[in-house]
């Protein structure tokens, strides 16, 4: 019975500090996107998470390690995304259903702002860069397997790299969240079609 109570105890305090983390990531996410990577401070992210600085050194020794958690986050929403398609559905409608959600979340204006500065911070900071190559590579990865995948499901003998394939396809996703920040008249519904028709020529070219 003790043993119940201290593991029951555990996986209290576990999920306790897993909420805590994500408040912190949640917290930490808008800021960044508002303030930059800079210019939001600690106390900033406190006020926002409600929790103490103290508390949130607990959890990150600093602010490029809560960047690099955001950016782990990312990699497990989109490898959730990717995950195996189930046999008893149509390939080309779940692709589009998945899609549609990736787009939708790369082009709400927070997301857009913390990505670019995420991807800012990569380019000048090379801790920040082997982090966010390491996730990239895991989705990359996930990404070149789905498309695979629906080769095989679709029955279609591929003519180009796999790895090109998914290179032109996160450009295309990718850009989304630039192209949202340029044009203040961006309409997702607008391009979504002619999207979803790019990427279908990329997977089956």
């Amino acid at each position: 019975m003790d043993d119940d109570k201290y593991h029951n105890e555990g996986a209290v305090r576990g999920h306790r500090a897993r909420e805590r983390r994500e408040q912190i990531l949640d917290a930490a996410s808008v800021c960044f996107a508002r303030e930059g990577f800079h210019g939001a401070s600690i106390a900033q992210i406190s006020k926002l998470s409600g929790m103490s600085p103290g508390h949130i050194y607990h959890f990150f020794e600093n602010k490029e390690a809560i960047v690099s958690g955001i950016v782990q986050r990312m990699a497990t929403r989109w490898l959730e995304l990717l995950s195996p398609y189930p046999t008893d559905e149509d390939v080309v409608e779940t692709m589009m259903r998945r899609a549609r959600i990736s787009a939708e979340s790369r082009t709400q204006r927070d997301f857009a702002g913390l990505w670019l500065e995420v991807l800012a911070e990569t380019a000048r900071n090379p801790r920040m860069a082997a982090a966010v190559n390491e996730a990239d590579q895991r989705v990359r990865e996930a990404l070149g397997g789905q498309v695979e995948f629906i080769r095989r499901m679709s029955g279609l003998e591929p003519t180009q790299n796999t790895d090109a394939i998914v290179e032109v396809v996160f450009a295309l996703f990718e850009g989304l969240s630039n192209r949202m920040v340029i044009n203040q008249a961006f309409d997702l519904d607008s391009v979504f079609e002619v999207l979803l028709v790019a990427t279908r020529a990329a997977i089956e070219s």
